[in-house]
């Protein structure tokens, strides 16, 4: 994988999450039992399609859409199996309010799948502010 096919999946979810794209969403993971995605707040994580697919039609029926872009991007691995990490911002989209920017981040883990790539593991995060040294 270089550079622009992982710039360009991580586009395609962050438009299947502000699109409310729950097919699109499923698609992108592996059909593995145990491809895990795990959100930045509490009770945001699931294993296997069973659990993916409640998972997301909640997630996706907030008032809010999220969306991301990860400027900073670290990854590696081997033709069937790449992992990643990337930094940047997530923006909250709501209906009659300006949009929220905030800090965001992914790791996750792709493998090779009917000729595409899928998300094995997805994990999101909203880092906070470095701690004040004592």
């Amino acid at each position: 994988m270089n550079e622009a096919t992982l710039r360009t999946i991580l586009c395609e979810l962050s438009r299947a999450f502000e699109a409310r794209d729950l097919e699109g969403l499923l698609t992108s993971f592996s059909r593995s039992p145990t491809a895990t995605y795990s959100g930045s707040e509490g009770g945001e994580t699931a294993t296997g399609a069973g659990a993916l697919r409640p998972l997301f039609a909640r997630l996706l029926r907030r008032e809010a859409t999220y969306s991301f872009d990860l400027p900073h991007l670290t990854y590696g691995g081997t033709h069937e199996l790449v992992w990643m990490f990337g930094d940047g911002r997530g923006v909250e989209i709501r209906p009659g309010h300006a949009d929220q920017v905030f800090p965001y981040r992914i790791t996750g883990a792709l493998v090779r799948e009917d000729a595409r790539w899928r998300w094995a593991l997805l994990a999101g995060s909203e880092p906070t502010a470095p701690a004040a040294d004592s």
